[in-house]
């Protein structure tokens, strides 16, 4: 049986006719300037070093993670890195807000990060008005923490608290 059900997928990949993966006359050069001309950029003017992005879409705009530091490219900032939310409308791709998401030593209402480097910010659509905003906080030689903060739809606006992120295993 499974002889001839290999036989009959080897007989059809064979007779379908290949199909070109681009078009003809395809210009891979005029291609790649027409995406780059419909990039927006959603970090500030003073960021060098933006890293790490993540968005979701809802309701026409785009929320947008990631973690900047404004003193070199890449990684290695330490304590100068932190973590943003930018809010991109979608119809008009202009950065409406970026909003601070976490910062070394930044005092929330109920505690103060350490000082430390904020990184890997990941966010999820938590429900219909809830966007959760999640990101590690790690003080030089420690372990990194994993915290999150939501971010309210309708006000545009983080809620003042940050907790800890508890991650539970699946059951198999």
């Amino acid at each position: 049986m499974w002889t001839v059900v290999l036989f009959a997928l080897l007989v059809a990949v064979r007779t379908t006719e290949a199909q070109p993966l681009v078009p003809s006359g395809w210009d891979p050069s005029l291609a790649g300037d027409l995406v780059m001309a419909r990039l927006v950029r959603v970090n500030a003017p003073q960021v060098k070093g933006p890293h790490d992005a993540e968005f979701v879409c809802v309701c026409g705009r785009a929320y947008v993670v990631e973690h900047d530091n404004d003193m070199q490219p890449g990684h290695g900032a330490d304590a100068a890195q932190y973590c943003v939310l930018t809010v991109v409308n979608l119809k008009t791709l202009a950065v409406e807000k970026v909003v601070l998401m976490a910062k070394s030593e930044e005092v929330f209402d109920n505690l103060t990060l350490p000082k430390g480097m904020c990184f890997v910010p990941r966010i999820i659509r938590k429900d219909e008005h809830t966007l959760r905003c999640y990101f590690c906080s790690q003080p030089a030689k420690e372990q990194a923490v994993t915290w999150y903060r939501d971010f309210d739809l309708r006000t545009l606006a983080f809620a003042g608290r940050a907790t800890t992120a508890l991650w539970r295993p699946r059951a198999t």
